[in-house]
């Protein structure tokens, strides 16, 4: 009799979780539906800043079927060292053609896959503290939809190579999960499978995949009471491919050429950079509690130790208390932790190019609020329909200014005019602002912004690309005496591809009627740029002005190989010189 009354008991507890699990995923399904149409505006947001080298001009994504980009990727590109980052355009390249449109689909995918992840990991952690069962899972959907929805993650989601920063959350979120789920009594081997698959991902995603394999300690020691040694000795495999995946990051840094491609600027030391670094975590937390006066690039300025001292010491403050916290398995220690664990290599001593972007507060902002959403759930425990209230409220009016702030992505020159009004003195945006108008055909009003950007002093990282644009616009202007030293000026400072310079010091030239520099500078630009057909067609030019003819056949035909169509005006002058058929 106790038998039949204890397996009846258990069927009616199978039932009730079925029943509580599917009403979880109706639930879930409505959230991410809201976050979708919140982000809808993002599927038409152009390449923004980074994307335009890695993405839109990336020669192995225009031709994804020759599978180059398995292995190869743009020089100075923020693909580097990034490998499963550079396979994800890839592979969307090949399924669905070289653009901007699939790639933000994916985008979003991910951003929806994390607010999942994160509802579940929120509401199995719940279940360790005294919330009450019946509302665990509603103020973990609650929380999901509110960081979901938030304006502060535009840029991870809007921003197409930021893939890397929600991708990478994603991988890590999915490492733990699918641990937890490993851990569960007759659970499917699979999930143990993709935890540790989850792992190399992570770290070949970007630099902050390090932390994939030291969340499941945490999480062990936190909520299941075991320590490090003993959860590491129980789980030999998971943890072999997590140090394994540590190393696969180390090569990745140390070989592939990440570290050149992010060095700060002279004067920015690792001390200087960890000082700032608080402030701008306060700015951060500022957005997320109130999302006004974003900008897509800061040009944060460096701080003093007796400027950013207090901001110092606050976020020391908070570093200890997680630290106790963790020590004494608090279940709020959890999220305060991975606050820092996430910002780790972002916002510590490793000197980065750029002291803020809004994109690496990503995962932190979920952290940050399970912080807000738990304690005041616990508070309004006895009102939770007047919580829920709010959270529907406030998750319109943040829906409502990200559609807004993904509606101003649309737009390259609305997005570096606002961070033009926050700052108005901010050099890159200055320098994209004149890059966007030299496009428009409007040189002379790119130059006054070059000009701006020079009488402000040209940071070393910037320089290549300020006199490179300078350049340009005084050759549209057909200045090319002046054009000429500015290309100069470009080549001492060129930490990348030279050819683009070369290519136009020689159009310089050619305007001049210098056929013999002309031709110089274009066969060192077709050195490099060998699947330019444009530029072959133009040496072909200077060599049959020249008059070597057999050199202008040769680069006239290597340009119909590449797939070019030659001007009329080039294509009546080799038909002079032609001893058989051309087209």
């Amino acid at each position: 009799m106790a038998g039949r009354t204890r397996k009846a008991r258990s069927r009616a507890k199978v039932a009730a979780e079925t029943v509580s699990q599917r009403g979880f995923t109706a639930a879930l399904l409505l959230i991410l539906a809201a976050v979708a149409v919140a982000y809808a505006p993002s599927l038409w947001v152009p390449y923004l800043f980074d994307d335009h080298s890695a993405l839109e001009e990336n020669p192995f994504l225009q031709h994804p079927w020759t599978f180059q980009w398995i292995s190869r990727v743009p020089e100075n590109s923020a693909l580097i060292a990034r490998p499963f980052l550079s396979w994800t355009f890839g592979v969307s390249a090949l399924l669905f053609g070289h653009g901007v449109a699939a790639d933000h689909g994916i985008n979003l995918l991910v951003h929806l896959a994390n607010v999942s992840l994160v509802a579940a990991l929120v509401r199995r952690g719940l279940g360790y503290t005294s919330l009450e069962e019946a509302l665990r899972t509603p103020v973990a959907l609650a929380m999901a939809l509110l960081w979901g929805v938030h304006p502060l993650n535009v840029q991870a989601v809007a921003y197409l190579i930021q893939r890397s920063e929600s991708l990478a959350t994603c991988l890590e979120l999915l490492a733990l999960y699918a641990w937890i789920r490993s851990d569960e009594p007759r659970a499917s081997r699979r999930w143990t499978a993709l935890a540790c698959a989850s792992l190399p991902a992570a770290a070949a995603t970007k630099e902050h995949g390090w932390i994939a394999p030291l969340l499941p300690l945490l999480w062990a020691w936190i909520f299941l009471g075991r320590t490090p040694a003993q959860e590491i000795r129980s789980r030999r495999v998971f943890y072999a491919v997590g140090a394994g995946s540590w190393l696969l990051l180390a090569a990745l840094t140390l070989t592939g050429g990440r570290l050149a491609h992010v060095n700060a600027d002279p004067g920015i030391d690792a001390w200087s950079y960890f000082i700032n670094q608080p402030r701008v975590l306060s700015h951060y937390v500022k957005l997320f509690a109130v999302p006004l006066g974003q900008s897509f690039d800061y040009d944060w300025k460096v701080a003093t130790l007796s400027e950013a001292w207090p901001w110092l010491l606050l976020w020391t403050a908070l570093f200890f208390a997680s630290a106790y916290a963790v020590w004494r398995r608090r279940p709020v220690g959890f999220p305060a932790a991975l606050i820092f664990l996430s910002l780790a290599t972002s916002s510590s001593f490793v000197a980065l190019p750029d002291l803020a972007f809004e994109h690496r507060f990503y995962l932190a902002g979920a952290c940050a609020a399970v912080l807000v959403v738990a304690p005041v759930a616990m508070l309004t425990r006895r009102a939770p329909r007047a919580l829920y209230a709010v959270a529907a409220g406030l998750a319109l009016v943040l829906g409502v200014l990200t559609a807004q702030r993904c509606m101003l992505f649309q737009s390259e020159l609305a997005v570096w005019s606002e961070a033009l009004e926050r700052n108005p003195d901010q050099r890159r945006a200055l320098s994209n602002v004149g890059g966007i108008l030299l496009k428009q055909g409007r040189a002379a009003d790119a130059l006054e912004y070059y000009r701006k950007v020079e009488a402000l002093g040209v940071p070393a990282r910037m320089q290549m690309r300020i006199y490179f644009q300078t350049g340009n616009a005084l050759l549209d202007l057909g200045r090319t005496a002046e054009s000429r030293v500015y290309f100069q000026k470009a080549l001492e400072a060129v930490h990348g591809e030279p050819g683009p310079i070369y290519a136009n010091l020689g159009h310089s030239y050619l305007r001049d009627g210098n056929l013999v520099d002309a031709r110089r500078m274009f066969e060192r630009a077709v050195s490099t740029l060998t699947q330019d057909s444009a530029l072959y067609f133009d040496l072909a030019y200077a060599c049959t002005q020249l008059g070597d003819i057999e050199a202008g056949r040769r680069a006239y035909e290597e340009g119909l190989r590449l797939g070019g169509r030659p001007q009329p005006a080039l294509r009546q002058l080799m038909a002079v010189f032609r001893t058989d058929d051309l087209p």
